[in-house]
């Protein structure tokens, strides 16, 4: 409930409880912009945003959705992790905010569709995601380094499975040619004719 307003009257009398005609409990129109002059342009406009949050999913609607007009080409915007079962994850967003990430300004122009009324705090929240932005040249640096760091991975990994342990046969693939630490080695075994029963 808001808080209550105390309507102050004259000296010995006591304060007057608001009413419902002194609160405004009406929103601004978030969605000025389709209000426009003709109902249809504004319905077709509509329409085809609907549609391009919806995408392949007719039942299920992406809660966490960004209009492309609120995003900026230079700028990599998405929804991180705030908080779990309501507990603040604060070593993980101090985490991304040392790569870069930023909290999306609830002031700007267009974001007001992701406030609830009363919005004090100068970020973003939604069911415990808050909404950031970093350049899109970092990101595409960080996810580069990561990348070339999962491809390291994968090959010292089939190095390892590529070598024997000391004293052991050498390894071989499911034609029985040899393996190698990089690849197959070894001669290549053919069999010509029926293969007998």
């Amino acid at each position: 409930m808001e808080s209550e307003q105390i309507v102050k009257r004259g000296p010995g009398r006591p304060a007057k409880a608001p009413t419902v005609n002194d609160i405004d409990t009406m929103r601004d129109d978030i969605r000025h912009d389709l209000r426009e002059s003709d109902p249809h342009a504004a319905a077709i406009k509509r329409a085809e945003e609907i549609k391009a949050q919806l995408g392949d999913s007719i039942d299920t609607a992406d809660e966490f959705f960004i209009p492309d007009d609120l995003k900026h080409s230079e700028w990599t915007m998405e929804w991180k992790r705030w908080s779990v079962y309501n507990a603040e994850d604060s070593g993980y967003i101090n985490g991304l905010l040392r790569t870069g990430w930023d909290f999306v300004p609830a002031s700007r122009a267009g974001f007001e569709i992701f406030l609830p009324r009363g919005w004090k705090e100068n970020f973003i929240l939604k069911k415990g995601m808050v909404l950031m932005e970093r350049p899109r040249e970092i990101t595409d640096m960080i996810e580069s380094r990561q990348l070339q760091e999962a491809r390291a991975q994968v090959q010292r990994k089939e190095q390892q499975l590529g070598e024997a342990p000391a004293g052991t046969l050498p390894r071989a693939d499911s034609t029985g040619r040899q393996v190698g630490s990089h690849g197959v080695s070894g001669a290549k075994r053919t069999i010509s004719g029926p293969i007998p029963n």
